[in-house]
């Protein structure tokens, strides 16, 4: 990103459902439309979030790491364990819809002129963030229950990068 995350985040400052959003779709690789079915009782004090994703139907657990545990902490204190994570405005019994949460990110990519600027990005970002810091293709292509190692690599851009970076640098 040409933008740091940390920018992003103090952007959101004022609007800490949408920051919430952002943060969690960013360290945990959720797909959107798991995201917004979380409730409050789905993460607090949880180290996992345990959920069914919608695209494959399948039970999955979602590692929640340290600092989006405190983030989380510090952003359902005054909410109701039964609440979504990301209520509705208008109606705090149901969650926000996809068209909502792509707005929000579309006024982030706006505003910080980003070209590529979703939540499949996001999920992307995740992926390639981890592979950088792990090498360990395996274990990602399982949390993105991927068929192979080299989808997963193309889906995080990671051959192009690499390609890239070898005709910048000649190694």
């Amino acid at each position: 990103f040409p933008v740091t995350i940390k920018e992003i985040k103090e952007y959101l400052k004022n609007s800490p459902r949408d920051q919430m959003l952002f943060l969690m779709l960013l360290n945990t690789g959720l797909r959107i439309s798991d995201c917004l079915k979380l409730k409050v009782s789905d993460v607090l004090g949880k180290t996992h979030i345990s959920i069914r994703e919608s695209k494959t139907n399948k039970t999955r657990n979602f590692y929640i790491n340290n600092l989006l545990k405190a983030d989380i902490q510090s952003y359902v204190e005054a909410k109701k364990i039964q609440n979504y994570l990301f209520p509705s405005c208008n109606n705090t019994a149901i969650p926000i819809s996809r068209f909502c949460a792509h707005k929000t990110l579309k006024k982030i990519a706006q505003k910080f002129n980003l070209q590529s600027f979703s939540a499949h990005s996001l999920r992307k970002s995740f992926g390639y963030f981890y592979y950088e810091k792990t090498k360990d293709v395996v274990t990602l292509q399982q949390i993105f229950n991927h068929n192979s190692q080299s989808i997963t690599l193309r889906y995080i851009c990671w051959n192009q990068k690499q390609m890239d970076k070898s005709i910048v640098t000649g190694k």
